[in-house]
């Protein structure tokens, strides 16, 4: 099983959630041995009080079901890269 997931909460309105969808995407190339979600919280608007998501787009890594790391500044694939390796202790895989 993987060793975290990684979760964007984000809404389709949103243009920073749309700025930031690449980037989580392309993630899942440098990480693939994570499991990924996304959360459009526009159809779960309960989720954002659930998990005190307060703006958009917020990147969580879960760890055995609970969240452990929170990210919801300007993402590029750079930072969401360096949150993963700082709050994992995961090697990005390179080529």
């Amino acid at each position: 099983s993987p060793p975290c997931t990684i979760v964007m909460f984000y809404a389709d309105w949103c243009p920073f959630s749309a700025k930031a969808a690449p980037a989580f995407n392309a993630l899942t190339r440098v990480f693939p041995r994570l499991r990924y979600i996304a959360y459009n919280t526009t159809l779960l608007s309960s989720i954002n009080s659930r998990f005190g998501v307060t703006g958009l787009p917020t990147i969580f890594v879960f760890r055995n079901g609970r969240p452990r790391a929170r990210l919801n500044v300007s993402i590029s694939l750079e930072s969401l890269v360096g949150f993963v390796v700082n709050r994992t202790d995961l090697s990005p895989r390179v080529g």
